[in-house]
């Protein structure tokens, strides 16, 4: 595998996640020259971007489900402000027993 490999990608990559190229180029080399193997964490800034995408929508079919939940129509005249902090409390808090 020639030493360009993956360049173009990773330039494409740099470009949608607001990476500088010059600076994971070198890393990515050396990445690639020791199989796969994490030497420098150069790379771990772009990788960890890049783990934030979610690999389904299920994590938003599961925020609509909630929302319903939350703002039925006995409390349809909620601010959205309120709103989305109880939203907040129901995706992240801890359960109701706690």
């Amino acid at each position: 595998m020639s030493s360009e490999y993956g360049q173009e990608d990773l330039r494409r990559i740099c470009g949608k996640f607001g990476v500088i190229f010059s600076e994971v180029k070198v890393p990515f080399r050396i990445f690639k020259e020791n199989g796969g193997i994490w030497k420098c964490n150069s790379l771990q800034s772009l990788c960890n971007r890049v783990n934030t995408i979610p690999v389904s929508t299920t994590e938003c079919e599961r925020g609509f489900s909630k929302m319903n939940l939350v703002c039925t129509p006995l409390r349809s005249r909620l601010l959205a402000s309120h709103l989305s902090s109880l939203m907040f409390i129901s995706l992240t808090g801890p359960p109701l027993k706690l």
